[in-house]
């Protein structure tokens, strides 16, 4: 079950004891987000030389791992929207779990927190997903 804190309680000093990733939905409130590293064109870069959606579907963790691996210690990533493509059928939320196992990260969520969800798109939109927080161990700063 994903920890939910509102903004103005969290500090980048005091990070320890989150369970990781750290998803943020806000953005203007915390300036150090500002900072934070676009993916998407360094993991499209990547995902281009895999083939087939389900080749770059299998290869998605390795790939944003591999990126990852090279930022700095706690780096802020943003910019993730590749990860939704529908022809990718891709929990987005257990790959960024599964690769903070490899290394810690934060997220600037490209969506919005509403009733204990983390939504990414509008119905109706084919890359539309819902994330119920209760599946999830993970930190959301909203």
């Amino acid at each position: 079950m994903a920890n939910v804190m509102e903004w103005y309680k969290f500090s980048l000093d005091n990070i320890s004891g989150l369970m990781k990733p750290i998803i943020f939905c806000t953005s203007s409130e915390i300036e150090e987000l500002s900072e934070a590293y676009s993916m998407n064109i360094p993991v499209a870069k990547e995902l281009q030389k895999s083939g087939s959606s389900m080749m770059r579907t299998m290869k998605m963790e390795s790939i944003l791992s591999s990126i990852i691996s090279k930022l700095g210690d706690n780096p802020i990533i943003k910019d993730i929207d590749v990860m939704f493509n529908p022809d990718y059928q891709l929990d987005v939320l257990r790959t960024l779990i599964n690769v903070s196992k490899r290394k810690s990260f934060m997220v600037v969520w490209p969506g919005t927190y509403k009733d204990g969800k983390l939504i990414y798109a509008q119905e109706g939109y084919s890359d539309y997903k819902s994330f119920d927080l209760n599946d999830y161990d993970i930190t959301v700063v909203i």
